[in-house]
C-alpha cells in the first residue's frame, strides 16, 4: 500500500474513532441519567414504605416523632376517647412528623436536585371498629442530571416522583373503649325510657328462642 493511500486510510480512522467515542459518551451519559432516574423512583418508595411503619406505630401519640421515643408513660397515658375528641389533632400531627420524616430522609439519599420540599398526604380510611388503613402518599420533585437525555425514552429531566403505599392499623384500646361507652350510654338510655327496656327485653328473648332452634 503506498504512503498516501495509509494516510487516507488513517484520517478515516481518526474520525470514524472520534465519532464512536461521542456516540459512547452520550450513551453512558443516558445510562447515568436514567439510572439516578430509576434510583430515586425506587427511594421514594423506600421512603413511603418507612413512613407507613413509622405512623402505624407512632399514630396515637401526637408528640412522638420516632418509634424508638416510645416511653412507658406515654403508653399509659393515652387519652381512652382520643379518636372521638381530638382525631383531627392526631391527624395533623402524623402528617407533620411524616412530612419532617420525608425531608430529612430523602436529602440524605437523593441523587436528584430536588425543587421544593417533600410532600406527604396521609389518608385514613375506617374499615370497622378500632381498624383502619392509612394511604400513605410520598411526592417529591427533581431536576436530574443529564435530564434533557431522558426524553430519549419519553421521560421529563424535570419530574415529580410519587409512591403510595397502604398500611393496616388496628387499635384494640380505641376497640375496648368505645364498646363500654357504647353500652353504658345504650344502659342509661333504655333505663331512663322504659318502653325501651321492654324491647330490649323482647328482642333477648326472641335471640334465645332462635339459639335453642339452631
Amino acid at each position: 500500500m503506498e504512503q498516501k493511500d495509509i494516510q487516507k486510510e488513517c484520517g478515516t480512522v481518526l474520525l470514524e474513532g472520534a465519532f464512536s467515542v461521542v456516540v459512547t459518551i452520550l450513551f453512558l451519559s443516558f445510562f447515568l441519567s436514567f439510572g439516578f432516574y430509576i434510583y430515586q423512583r425506587t427511594i421514594i418508595h423506600i421512603v413511603a414504605n418507612e413512613i407507613a411503619e413509622e405512623i402505624v406505630v407512632t399514630y396515637k401519640f401526637r408528640d412522638v416523632d420516632d418509634c424508638e421515643d416510645i416511653a412507658l408513660d406515654k403508653i399509659t397515658n393515652i387519652g381512652r376517647y382520643r379518636n372521638i375528641l381530638h382525631s383531627s389533632l392526631f391527624d395533623t400531627a402524623n402528617e407533620q412528623k411524616a412530612t419532617s420524616l420525608a425531608n430529612t430522609r430523602l436529602s440524605k439519599t437523593s441523587l436528584g436536585k430536588a425543587d421544593g420540599s417533600a410532600q406527604v398526604n396521609i389518608e385514613k380510611i375506617g374499615d370497622d371498629l378500632g381498624r383502619v388503613h392509612y394511604e400513605v402518599t410520598v411526592s417529591q420533585k427533581y431536576e436530574f442530571l443529564l435530564g434533557d437525555l431522558l426524553s430519549l425514552v419519553g421521560l421529563s429531566g424535570v419530574d415529580t416522583i410519587s409512591s403510595t403505599v397502604y398500611v393496616e392499623a388496628i387499635d384494640v384500646s380505641n376497640y375496648i373503649n368505645t364498646v363500654k361507652m357504647t353500652n353504658y350510654g345504650l344502659k342509661k338510655f333504655t333505663g331512663a325510657i322504659p318502653l325501651l327496656d321492654t324491647i330490649n327485653s323482647v328482642i333477648n328473648l326472641m335471640q334465645s328462642v332462635y339459639k335453642i332452634f339452631t
